[in-house]
């Protein structure tokens, strides 16, 4: 009975240590998502435009 409310304590902070790890896993994996993302508009950016032109519309009637 003396030390029956340190009893209570553990949980409390297990439950407090196990959010702020949820929290900094999270912002982790924000972190890494948006440095992916970057790195692919970089490529995207830098790459060689290989689409084709548009063809002559020219030759139909306007309506």
């Amino acid at each position: 009975m003396l030390y029956s409310k340190t009893d209570d304590l553990a949980p409390i902070l297990l439950s407090l240590a196990h959010r702020l790890l949820k929290v900094r896993i999270e912002h982790e994996v924000r972190e890494a998502w948006l440095l992916a993302k970057c790195l692919r508009n970089f490529l995207e950016e830098t790459s060689s435009n290989d689409a084709t032109a548009t063809p002559d519309l020219g030759d139909f009637a306007e309506v």
